[in-house]
């Protein structure tokens, strides 16, 4: 462990130290990363496997001051991006300190009571065992102006445009015991940080509700994107991994050969049709298999538009024509290909030897972090009001 600690400080020289926690309810991998605003570059090393938060908790209070990302799996976490407003009682009266920690206080618990069912059904557990693990506030406006100063202002009106993360209770109290939860600087189920920033990159031309979905190694899952509203809207247990999986049972050739046949096949040039075709009928069935998850997924769906992240280790382009095949003739498909994310904020991704090739959602998870809220006080009271929550 402490030899695995000093090799990562070695590597942390220059730039933000990261490390990305990625929580699901039976693994705890660790990734650190390096974010260099100035060089406009993201370093990503190779991740670790964890026992559980106890074997993490060891290791971050010896890393010392890494700031702590944590991703949740869809069945630990369910991040949700919305907006609430309130009418003041006094509109003449400047916005004071009392009455903004009101109004924090009152969005969080409205916010808890408007989603904590969903969010049970979703992550199987009880409503009542559902609790705030995150809340940030993203934007402030006044009579529908934004501001970027409220106290001491005046209005009829006051809407924050915010999001809150919700977790079972047990694993909430469990990181809370065995975790120093101080160093965590950004909390988001994974997925939702690539639907944000898809967002943030959309909102401009797509101005109509859509489905966002993320292919995973092991799920494929999908998020409503309707005005300020983000939130999960439906999953099925399928990943990239059965597809790689499907090309190793048929290849009779090792591991680092196969992920070279594999890449050529994914990049959609230097081959024959033939070596397409053959290499197609090989995953034929999981791919079958993928595309069958997404119909049912856009059926039980009102939206008429899909934005699908494809990973490394996919063909984008093959499987875009596969899904415009497949779905209804009024829905529009478009496939985000991979290393995608850094490039249209302005960053390069670095990738280390070992690393993960599908790293779009780590980069996703540190540029979110990086534009995170600006809104200093709100969010100090909201930080507050949740450790109060957690006594």
């Amino acid at each position: 462990m402490f030899r695995l600690l000093s090799k990562w400080r070695e590597r942390f020289r220059g730039g933000l130290k990261l490390f990305i926690i990625e929580a699901a309810p039976k693994n705890f991998f660790g990734t650190p990363a390096i974010f260099n605003f100035k060089k406009r570059k993201i370093t990503i090393y190779p991740k670790t496997r964890f026992s559980g938060l106890e074997d993490l908790s060891r290791f971050a209070r010896a890393s010392g001051d890494q700031n702590i990302i944590l991703s949740l799996d869809s069945t630990l976490g369910t991040t949700i991006f919305g907006a609430l407003s309130f009418a003041r009682d006094n509109p003449a009266e400047p916005l004071s300190e009392a009455e903004a920690d009101n109004i924090v206080a009152h969005a969080i618990r409205k916010f808890l009571d408007d989603e904590r069912t969903i969010a049970a059904r979703k992550m199987m557990c009880d409503p009542m065992d559902v609790a705030v693990l995150d809340h940030k506030i993203w934007e402030i406006f006044i009579d529908g102006r934004r501001v970027f100063s409220p106290l001491g202002l005046t209005g009829k009106t006051i809407a924050l445009r915010l999001s809150g993360t919700l977790a079972p209770r047990f694993f909430v109290e469990e990181l809370q015991d065995r975790f120093p939860i101080h160093a965590i600087k950004f909390i988001s189920e994974r997925g939702v940080s690539m639907a944000r920033l898809v967002f943030e990159f959309f909102r401009h031309t797509e101005s109509k509700p859509y489905i966002f979905g993320d292919v995973s190694a092991d799920s494929t899952t999908f998020f409503n994107v309707s005005g300020d509203r983000i939130a999960y809207t439906d999953a099925f247990a399928w990943g990239y991994s059965a597809a790689v999986k499907a090309f190793s049972d048929n290849l009779p050739l090792d591991a680092p050969a196969i992920g070279y046949v594999n890449s050529i096949y994914n990049s959609g040039q230097y081959a024959s049709k033939d070596f397409f075709k053959k290499m197609g009928r090989l995953a034929a069935g999981e791919y079958n298999i993928f595309l069958s998850g997404v119909k049912q997924a856009l059926s039980r769906s009102s939206e008429q538009c899909l934005l699908l992240r494809v990973p490394t280790g996919l063909p984008a382009e093959v499987l875009a024509e596969k899904i415009k095949n497949a779905a209804n003739k009024n829905t529009r498909i478009s496939v985000i290909p991979p290393e995608t994310f850094g490039a249209r904020f302005g960053f390069d991704v670095y990738l280390k030897k070992g690393a993960v090739l599908d790293a779009d959602h780590l980069s996703a998870h540190i540029i979110d972090y990086y534009i995170a809220p600006t809104e200093k006080f709100f969010n100090e009271l909201a930080a507050r009001r949740l450790r109060w929550l957690r006594k």
